[in-house]
């Protein structure tokens, strides 16, 4: 048996290196939704969008995006050459939460 904390780890680990496939065999249960969260965060931070795609479209709420999310989606934009689109998706989706000032 498999305890929570040592499949969020795995988790962890598939969300910074983009693991899509491994990520999808695992039986999410015992994930929190504040751990998808955390997740989501950690992918779009590494570049791990078609992980964060899949948290995003399965685990997260309209709500669950905020300021602290679209800082990261254009720290992200500014740092990195990839997945610009989904990234410019993203901040176009959620815009009513980002605050310039």
């Amino acid at each position: 048996m498999i305890s929570p904390e040592d499949v969020y780890l795995v988790l962890n680990m598939y969300a910074k290196n983009d693991y899509v496939n491994y990520f999808l065999r695992l039986n999410l249960e015992q994930i929190s939704h504040k751990q998808f969260v955390e997740l989501f965060e950690i992918s779009i931070r590494n570049d791990a969008m078609k992980v964060a795609l899949h948290i995003y479209m399965r685990y997260l709420n309209n709500s669950d995006m905020d300021q602290n999310m679209m800082q990261i989606f254009i720290y992200t934009l500014r740092d990195s050459l990839l997945f610009h689109e989904v990234k410019l998706f993203f901040i176009h989706e959620h815009f009513d939460v980002y605050s310039i000032a």
